[in-house]
């Protein structure tokens, strides 16, 4: 018994090389080829094509001067309670997701 505990690995490592093999040549005999055979276009060439569709003019650009929901001065950044940076502003004595009630001045 202990000569069985012993060599053990010996014997269950090939079985298992031999058993994945097999399984693997059956896998791809049965899968779909075609699956496999159509190449994805890379994230980088989607994104392009996205902007491209996107694309109305190239010449007129949003200034970054007037971006919504960044701060204009550092003053202003920690104001985001307020708006909570998606624009809605809380009204008075409303819970935010964060639990205490928003005093407005």
């Amino acid at each position: 018994m202990a000569a069985a505990r012993a060599y053990a690995p010996y014997v269950v490592l090939p079985v298992a090389v031999v058993v994945g093999s097999v399984g693997y040549f059956i896998e791809t005999q049965v899968r779909n080829s075609d699956k496999w055979a159509r190449e994805k276009p890379s994230t980088l060439e989607e994104r392009t094509l996205r902007q491209l569709d996107s694309l109305e003019d190239p010449t007129n650009v949003q200034s970054l001067k007037y971006k919504e929901g960044i701060p204009g001065t550092i003053f202003d950044r920690n104001q985001g309670y307020r708006t909570g940076f998606t624009g809605r502003s809380f009204e008075l004595g409303e819970t935010s997701a964060a639990g205490p009630k928003v005093n407005q001045p």
